[in-house]
């Protein structure tokens, strides 16, 4: 008892002496960095002994180059010094700048990167670079013919105890000693070849992250094997936000569910994930905070703090959450978790639970986590505002947009937040009914199956395809492309509408995706204008559009149409052709994730 006394009464000053020891073995592991020779010395004596005589070596541009001279050695004796051996891999990442990077790439014998900040900027970035983020990330997993000859870094250490900050700000871990990276040139691959991978580079992963570039000291890199599937860290997050929203709620509102057995926990959980959505549509109707990520974790922040105030200035308030979360607090979140569980099981073991190529679902919400006005449009009558009856699926898409969830783990991630809220409402109709919470556990584990499939045979029946009423043509036309679509295209992109007046929305109607109409600054009047490949490339990746379906040649109504159809086909560069039935033509951009697979029908 002595002991756990004396411990209580010392904690902070143990807490501020372990803070202290920590501040010092640092700082003089940070000194020994000074007692030794920068990496570029080092590097360059590798260099100056492994790399023959005449050697060509490139680098990036904005950059130091290693080597650099040291006494009884010049780096005149290799081909590195001139704007023909610098890549410039931070100019704008244009098809005519890769190819220029990609042969100086071709030419080299060795590559160099004095420091990590093309790897460690470039990837933050892969909508603006994403041909040098696929370059990258090849060249550091060893896929473009070249491989890791040699790395090295000086680490903080002190008494046996080494600071790995690779990762660190590049104020901490970049000038006093970076990180420097040899490759060599072992298949001499030709420039076609190298450009070849880094537009299908889809079809060469795994490879490395920029987390794993930074950290990798040795060539022959490995995908990790770890358990951890990317797409859980996505289901947890939003598992998470749905039950501190949920606890919120009832701490706010929950006075009003005070004559339930458990005072509303469980339903709190629908009650936090669609009221704070709505409190955020308020505010961006309102133009008080913007709907983007930003303000909508402004927006749960606010929320949070509101109930957190609530409970320490309100005494009535802390014993009825006690109260609450004492006898159904741990039976709600069980419940709120089987529910999130269960789901994720149906939909990996039933994926037409909601199949991204078959159903609208897929379209709105990727539609809606994009989305960024407080009034948004319905996809298939863009003259029209999204009906109120979609107002759930714009709760998801605003909830998935906060935490950041991956467009191809919208869907599965949409399913967890709904199997988390009907599982939370269950529980607390069950108990309301049964009394007791164990019962009502299980009832929710028996009864959340055919729950979600009712849901869904619901929401499937709400959402007929529309038909539109167009001449037998180009309805034949339409349903070819659509077959096409469905077929090849596994997720949801944004569909730029067909120019041609007449076909406009029926194109997009009829394959069930969402069409392009940005009626505030013009862009598909703006796109529909032009005929240069170039300028429709740059506008298309500007507004993140990846398909671009316009009519053929042969039945185009326009000169600019006819124009830009034998311009874009004459562009494989920048624009591939993947469907043309001589009516319509659809056009993938090379910076699509659909690039690769695209191949002529």
């Amino acid at each position: 008892m002595n002991l756990i006394h004396f411990t209580k009464r010392r904690c902070g000053a143990f807490i501020l002496l372990g803070v202290l020891t920590y501040c010092f073995v640092y700082a003089m592991a940070f000194i020994q960095l000074y007692s030794k020779d920068h990496p570029y010395i080092v590097a360059s004596e590798w260099i100056f002994a492994n790399v023959p005589k005449g050697s060509r070596i490139s680098s990036p541009h904005w950059d130091d180059k290693v080597p650099v001279g040291i006494p009884g050695k010049d780096t005149a004796i290799y081909q590195m010094n001139g704007r023909e051996y610098e890549l410039p891999v931070y100019e704008r990442d244009t098809p005519q700048m890769i190819e220029m990077i990609v042969r100086r790439i071709a030419a080299s014998d060795y590559l160099t990167f004095a420091t990590p900040r093309a790897a460690d900027s470039i990837p933050r970035i892969p909508n603006e670079y994403p041909n040098t983020t696929a370059l990258l990330r090849l060249l550091w997993g060893e896929k473009l013919g070249f491989s890791l000859a040699y790395a090295t870094k000086n680490r903080p250490s002190f008494l046996g105890f080494t600071f790995n900050d690779d990762l660190a700000d590049e104020s901490f871990s970049v000038y006093d000693h970076p990180k420097v990276v040899v490759f060599k040139n072992e298949e001499r691959l030709a420039p076609e070849q190298i450009l070849e991978r880094i537009v299908n580079v889809a079809l060469y992963e795994p490879l490395p992250t920029m987390n794993e570039m930074l950290l990798m000291d040795r060539g022959g890199w490995v995908p990790s094997r770890s358990l951890w599937r990317p797409e859980w860290t996505s289901y947890l997050m939003a598992l998470g936000v749905a039950v501190v929203l949920g606890l919120s709620a009832l701490t706010l509102v929950g006075r009003g569910f005070k004559r339930l057995p458990d005072c509303g926990i469980g339903l709190c959980v629908v009650i936090g994930v669609l009221g704070t959505a709505l409190i955020a549509w308020a505010c961006s109707f309102l133009k008080l905070v913007p709907l983007t990520r930003s303000g909508g974790s402004f927006v749960i922040l606010l929320v949070v703090v509101l109930a957190l105030l609530k409970l320490l200035l309100r005494e009535c308030t802390r014993r009825r959450i006690a109260s609450a979360l004492r006898s159904h607090g741990f039976g709600a979140i069980a419940a709120v978790c089987i529910g999130a569980i269960v789901v994720v099981v149906m939909r990996s073991s039933d994926a037409t639970l909601v199949d991204p190529s078959e159903s609208v679902e897929a379209a709105y919400l990727s539609y809606l986590v994009r989305n960024e006005d407080s009034l948004p449009v319905d996809l298939f009558q863009p003259d029209q505002r999204l009906p109120v009856a979609f107002a759930d699926r714009f709760a998801l898409g605003w909830l998935l947009k906060i935490i950041g969830t991956p467009m191809e783990t919208v869907v599965n991630t949409s399913f967890v937040v709904l199997g988390a809220m009907l599982a939370g409402a269950l529980y607390t109709v069950l108990v309301t009914i049964l009394v007791r919470s164990r019962p009502a556990l299980v009832g929710v584990l028996i009864l959340i199956i055919p729950l979600v499939y009712g849901v869904h045979i619901a929401r499937e029946a709400t959402n007929k395809p529309i038909v539109a009423k167009v001449d037998q043509r180009n309805l034949v036309g339409n349903e070819e492309l659509a077959w096409w679509i469905s077929r090849e295209i596994s997720a949801t992109p944004v569909l730029v509408e067909a120019c041609d007046q007449e076909q406009s929305v029926q194109v997009a109607i009829s394959v069930r995706l969402p069409s392009f109409k940005d009626t505030t600054s013009g862009g598909r009047e703006r796109l529909c204008s032009l005929d240069d490949p170039e300028q429709v490339f740059r506008e298309m990746m500007a507004l993140r559009l990846e398909l671009f379906v316009t009519p053929s040649a042969d039945v185009a109504l326009s000169p600019t149409a006819r124009s830009r159809y034998e311009k874009f086909s004459s562009r494989p560069d920048l624009f591939a052709l993947v469907f043309d039935n001589r009516r319509l033509a659809l056009f993938v951009p090379s910076f699509s994730r659909y690039y690769p697979r695209a191949v002529p029908s």
